[in-house]
């Protein structure tokens, strides 16, 4: 693949978005992404279609040998790139070691490379060509050297992938040995296995350094518990994206991320001209509240929003997933405190100050102070068999 593949490609779908536009995320794939997809090489027969990985689902999973090592993301042609989803493909990387993945919308273009604090571009279909050396490193011949570097890791990309049909298998094989009085309990404990099998796959050892960008950039937005309360959330809040390639190789973990000054650039719907507007991002006086989670063996994702409150009820909502799920309500930390029930209502029976209701139907205790809020954050992922780290907003207080 070189730039004048991808500028044949842009001419390409420039003629086709002159005759008409796809109204379908359908339409998108196969007229727009598709082919930008075979630009890199990219086969058909190397393509599993609807998969989710960790809850996120995507519409390709791309693999070489049978090892996962592209993941796609795709939006309908006029829908904009949702914030949530985005946040949710980077933990899903996080969490399998799968590390490239692309999201489009067949007009905006991210590229995510990397699983500790991935590096980010973005750029418009238009520009595409000019940013081939970038975009080369999520081209098939380029992936195939890169998973020679650490075979390790292939034995976590695949459980992630396969975790759904694998957790069902063994569920299957449990109830037939006994019956299927504790279908429930077989699959929470298998998921959770599975899961600590593959972060015991994915990193060697714990990671020390800071999240970054990796929620933040897509979720930082957050305003209240409501608006961050779940990672499916089908909101169209917008994404900034850039046509300023990084600098550094997105092949790197670790890249020095722009904090500077963005230029939001948008497409028309049916042409290729771009209008850009500025904006500075010191003006945004935005709070930062991360949590990243660890096993015993490394970082499985991290959590981002703009207040602690916000924070803790996706927190909640990531660890049910994770193992949270089996403990029985209602439930708190050892100082005594109610933090889960089935009803909002504590122990003894009085209300909860402030319940929030969790996508499951439970409820959760979400007031009190940054201090407090911390401390549930890091009582229920020590209940879930995790470790949390907070950092940012949270060590201001």
């Amino acid at each position: 693949m070189s730039s004048p593949d991808l500028e044949s490609y842009v001419r390409r779908s420039r003629a086709l978005l002159d005759a008409t536009s796809p109204t379908t995320r359908r339409e998108t794939r196969t007229w727009l992404v598709d082919p930008f997809l075979d630009t890199l090489g990219w086969d058909r027969t190397d393509c599993r279609p609807a998969v989710s990985v960790d809850e996120t689902t995507l519409e390709y999973v791309y693999s070489i040998d049978s090892v996962p090592a592209l993941f796609v993301a795709v939006e309908s042609y006029k829908k904009t790139l949702n914030r949530d989803r985005a946040t949710a493909i980077l933990e899903a990387m996080m969490w399998s070691g799968v590390d490239r993945a692309i999201y489009t919308n067949g007009r905006e273009f991210l590229f995510f490379a990397g699983t500790n604090a991935p590096d980010q571009f973005a750029c418009q279909r238009s520009s595409l060509g000019d940013h081939d050396q970038p975009i080369a490193h999520y081209s098939r011949s380029k992936l195939t050297h890169h998973l020679e570097d650490d075979p390790r890791t292939h034995v976590a990309r695949q459980l992630a992938v396969d975790r759904t049909s694998l957790v069902d298998s063994i569920v299957e094989e449990l109830t037939t040995i006994t019956d299927d009085t504790y279908t429930d309990e077989f699959e929470v404990t298998t998921r959770r296995f599975l899961g600590q099998l593959i972060v015991s796959f994915t990193h060697e050892e714990p990671i020390s350094s800071s999240v970054g960008d990796v929620a933040l950039e897509f979720t930082g937005i957050a305003s209240s518990s409501e608006a961050a309360a779940s990672r499916t959330d089908t909101s169209d809040e917008p994404i900034t994206t850039t046509d300023t390639p990084v600098d550094s190789d997105p092949s790197s973990d670790n890249p020095e991320q722009d904090t500077g000054d963005v230029s939001t650039t948008t497409e028309s719907d049916t042409g290729e001209g771009a209008t850009t507007t500025e904006s500075n991002n010191s003006e945004e006086a935005t709070s930062e509240f991360v949590v990243r989670f660890f096993a015993d063996r490394g970082s499985v994702g991290a959590i981002g929003h703009s207040s602690a409150e916000a924070t803790l009820v996706h927190a909640t909502e990531y660890l049910i997933e994770r193992g949270l799920a089996g403990v029985t309500l209602p439930w708190g930390p050892d100082d005594g405190q109610t933090l889960l029930n089935d009803e909002p209502t504590r122990t003894d029976g009085s209300p909860m100050d402030s319940p929030h209701k969790l996508s499951n139907g439970w409820f959760l205790e979400t007031a009190g102070d940054t201090e407090s809020h911390a401390a549930s954050v890091k009582a229920l992922a020590e209940r879930a068999g995790y470790r949390a780290m907070l950092t940012g907003s949270w060590e201001q207080t």
